[in-house]
């Protein structure tokens, strides 16, 4: 929370900026790809718990898989709301490289990811449902 918001007090500031003033589109640029660092980083820390989750799964007792699977399913809504945050500022930065590679590396942990999440969820309560 603390990285995100010092990622977007920079951002909060160019906007500040008067459009005529010269340099702005360049702070602009550089806040927006600030603000982009945080919650991609956020990403790849729920990516870590979900690799963990697939790997506690075969070794996972069962009073323990409800909370495996409310993990995946918090995992997987962290991803949402950090991809969220990630696009919000990348689809101002269309043709700035950086900004383009941020986004797509959202879209390759979201592909990778998500399906998983789905996957641990849907069979703790498949589970939890039919025994």
């Amino acid at each position: 929370i603390d990285a995100d918001a010092a990622g977007f007090a920079p951002l909060a500031a160019a906007y500040a900026i008067p459009k005529d003033e010269p340099g702005r589109a360049d702070r602009l640029r550089e806040a927006t790809v600030t603000a982009c660092r945080a919650p991609l980083e956020m990403m790849e820390t729920v990516a870590a718990a979900v690799r963990l989750l697939g790997e506690l799964r075969p070794v996972c007792k069962r009073l323990l898989l409800s909370d495996l699977g409310c993990a995946a399913s918090l995992c997987a809504a962290a991803l949402d709301c950090a991809s969220m945050n990630v696009y919000v500022n990348t689809r101002t930065l269309h043709g700035v490289p950086e900004g383009e590679a941020m986004a797509a590396h959202a879209d390759a942990l979201r592909a990778e990811l998500l399906p998983e999440t789905a996957a641990l969820s849907g069979e703790v309560l498949n589970w939890l449902r039919e025994g």
